[in-house]
């Protein structure tokens, strides 16, 4: 038996990642289009994370929210809000890629890699708030004592989540054919190969 390579096992998640990027893309375009800056609107987005996190759970839960983190992301604001663009460590000469901060270039394919699992993980946890407070009017069960905690923390995630994935908007993805239509394609023509077509009927000849 062959192991799936890694790319394989990345494609879902990159796939994830992208519809991800998608939404927001739409999003920071209508913000742009307004005359604003989508700096700006990260700054909105990831200010509140500076003291949501301190209600958040300590230790490993709260691992992606560190200092350093967030402070990294509102520094990137800030110089885009100034300069118009963040710094992305990397520019392009003569067709070529060069690296010109390797702090700032490696920090932003980390925080590429690590922005799907911090929305998910933000909205699952402000979802479950949600599914929370319901059992409570609707069936009188007892609250979660880390429910609140667990709000502020998914409140941190996808805070800090969407200011990069604003940053980081793409409007060439907007060019691309969007899932459901491709996913409503797909399934017309499995259900027309599925319909049986009726045969064709003889026709009598007629007599001369």
């Amino acid at each position: 038996m062959q192991f799936m390579g890694l790319e394989s096992l990345l494609k879902p998640v990159r796939w994830v990642d992208e519809q991800i990027l998608r939404q927001y893309t739409k999003l920071t375009k209508k913000w742009e289009d307004k005359g604003r800056s989508r700096y700006s609107l990260a700054m909105m987005c990831n200010a509140p994370t500076w003291v949501t996190s301190y209600w958040a759970p300590a230790g490993e839960y709260n691992f992606f929210i560190t200092p350093f983190l967030r402070g990294y992301d509102t520094g990137q604001n800030i110089v885009g809000l100034i300069s118009g663009k963040h710094f992305r460590g990397i520019k392009e000469e003569d067709g070529k890629f060069v690296v010109t901060g390797p702090l700032a270039y490696n920090m932003e394919k980390i925080i590429k890699a690590i922005r799907s699992p911090i929305f998910l993980a933000g909205t699952s946890l402000i979802a479950k708030t949600g599914y929370n407070l319901y059992n409570y009017w609707k069936n009188g069960e007892q609250m979660d004592p880390e429910c609140f905690k667990h709000f502020m923390l998914g409140v941190s995630f996808l805070g800090l989540s969407s200011s990069v994935y604003i940053k980081d908007s793409e409007a060439k993805l907007l060019d691309k054919e969007p899932f459901t239509k491709k996913a409503y394609k797909w399934l017309k023509e499995k259900v027309s190969a599925l319909i049986p077509r009726p045969l064709p009927q003889p026709v009598p000849a007629k007599a001369n």
